[in-house]
């Protein structure tokens, strides 16, 4: 009977051992999903940073294209004033 009751107690024993490793791997496992959400979210929060930055450098480079656009029309506008003025000036002389 002692017998039984120390091999019982022993696969006892092994049992105990065996679910504290198992609950050891699993809180390591925890700890790693903890630790990816955490990575993902800073990459996720850089994502969209950047993003947003790229949207910004967008617009402004739309914004500073139209000013271009506008600068070189009233440059234009210039040039035929000035071309105008020149051929009235030749034609007075």
């Amino acid at each position: 009977m002692d017998g039984i009751l120390r091999k019982k107690q022993e696969e006892i024993k092994e049992l105990r051992l065996k679910l504290s490793d198992m609950h050891n791997k699993a809180a390591e496992i925890h700890k790693r999903i903890e630790q990816l959400t955490r990575e993902n979210a800073i990459l996720d929060e850089r994502k969209n940073s950047a993003l947003a930055q790229v949207r910004s450098r967008q617009d402004e480079a739309a914004q500073l294209s139209e000013e271009l656009a506008l600068i070189q029309s009233r440059g234009q506008e210039l040039n035929d004033t000035l071309a105008g003025l020149q051929s009235e000036e030749s034609d007075a002389a």
